[in-house]
This record gives C-alpha cells, structure tokens and sequence, in this order.
C-alpha cells in the first residue's frame, strides 16, 4: 500500500510552534531546521511546553538567513549564522550534549518574554547525540527532539481520536514532522520502511508515547486533559498512551507535499 504525504511541519526551537511547509530535506537528525535550537534553564536543562505552555503561542517564520518569532505581537528575528563562542553542556532527557548559545540578544528576548531566566543554544555540526535502536541500524543520530528524528502521523488516526472525542483537534497539538493519508486508524505504527520517488528512505520504529503536551491548546495554551484522557481509553499500552509513530531516516534526500511513500515491510 502506498501513503500521499498531505503535511509536513518542521519546528525550527523546540517547544515553539512549527511551521507547515511545503518541502524538507531529510537528514539524518530529523528534517533540515527540524529542532536544531531550545531554551535551557541556568542548570543546561531543556525546556519544554511541559514546564512553560505558553510557549505554543511563540509563532514561527522561516525568513531569508533565518527565522522571525513573533509573541503577542512583539518581533524577534534570529540569524541561522549566530552562535556564541563557547560551548554550553545541555541536556535533553537523559543525553547530555554540547551546544552554542545563539547570541546574548536572543536569550535576553526570550527572558522577557516569558519573565523566566534562560538561555536559546543551538546545535553544530560537533553536536553529537545518538538514539540507540533496537533493530537496524541500531542507532541514529537524532536533533534536540525528545527521542527520534522523525513523528510520523496518520490521518485515519486523526479521524478516529475526533470522533470519539466528539470535536476536531488542532493537528498541530501532537507536533507531527509528517502526516500521511490513511484508510485505518493507526496504520503507521506498523514496522515498515516507506520510500519517495527521489531514494529517500524512512524505518519506523515504534509507536510515539504521548505526555501532557497533547493536551495544551496550540491556539491559546490553555490546557485541558480530555485528548489524553480519551487517547487512554484506547490507545494505552502498560504505562505507556501511543499517538503516531517514531522514524528514523535510512537514506536522506528531498520530501514534497504530495508525494508518494511506498511501502516495504522493515
């Protein structure tokens, strides 16, 4: 069977809102832009919409040289070309890795904005942090996303969740890299590598395990349990809700809006 790619979404700082594009190129870190930056704590600990809601309201542009945030209206535009000087040991979970504060400017906008005390890193080509796997390859290079380069999202599974939840929930809330269409719900979790015309080349691995962050309005941050509660209901797994589905990239190139995903069992 083969999928059409209907979304592609790349978030650029992690925790901010993505942006939906048209076309990716495929790394094997996760999609080009995809989660090379975060906000960090005075500790190097990463932050997240679990500990800071609202920053699902920090809208995002990809611009020339860049990206433009814009937070209730207040403007910050951040050069792909900064970083400062020395190094910075962050952590993200339980991997411990070294990045670059992006500039002084960027991190005192963002103490502003959100009244807390932080700093915005980004990754370099020496940042190094692997996802060990258990199938092939074993093991992947992965960005500052919380655990796979890749989420990928069906949406029969979509369509399943709204109607048991009786309303239609903004896409944007499970944070997908790709959304395909799908005759069943849950489909994608199924191992399988899935391929485009140009040799590009995804495994999936496992299903994604969701958190609190489902349940935050991307809209306006408030934050309510009835998604995650609903997803419990059938979608648990021990001790775990799955939601989606985690990739990593075998071989790297170009992805389009449109395209088709043939499928090979992994």
């Amino acid at each position: 069977m083969d999928y059409k790619i209907t979304q592609i979404f790349i978030y650029p700082i992690k925790g901010l809102a993505g942006v939906e594009v048209t076309e990716a190129q495929v790394m094997h870190r996760g999609l080009e832009h995809d989660r090379r930056m975060m906000l960090i704590d005075e500790n190097g600990l990463f932050l997240s919409q679990r500990t800071i809601p609202e920053l699902a309201l920090f809208k995002m542009k990809i611009v020339k040289d860049g990206y433009e945030i814009d937070y209730k209206n207040q403007v910050f535009n951040i050069n792909l070309n900064d970083k400062m000087g020395k190094g910075l040991e962050v952590t993200v979970w339980d991997d411990d890795l070294t990045c670059h504060e992006v500039s002084e400017a960027s991190s005192a906008w963002f103490c502003q904005m959100t009244g807390k005390k932080l700093r915005l890193v980004t990754m370099t080509d020496a940042s190094k942090r692997v996802k060990e796997l258990k199938i092939s390859p074993y093991q992947s290079d992965v960005s500052l996303a919380d655990g796979y380069p890749f989420l990928l999202l069906g949406s029969a599974s979509m369509e399943e969740l709204n109607t048991r939840i009786g309303k239609a929930i903004a896409i944007e809330r499970f944070r997908a890299n790709i959304v395909i269409s799908t005759n069943e719900a849950h489909e994608e979790d199924k191992p399988m590598d899935l391929y485009n015309k140009n040799g590009v080349q995804f495994r999936v691995i496992n299903p994604c395990a969701r958190c609190q962050v489902v349940s935050i309005d991307p809209q306006d941050a408030t934050i309510s349990k009835d998604v995650l509660y609903e997803l419990s209901k059938y979608r648990k797994d021990r001790n775990k809700v799955n939601f989606g589905a985690n990739m990593i990239a075998i071989n790297l190139g170009k992805i389009a809006v449109g395209d088709i995903l043939s499928i090979h069992n992994s």
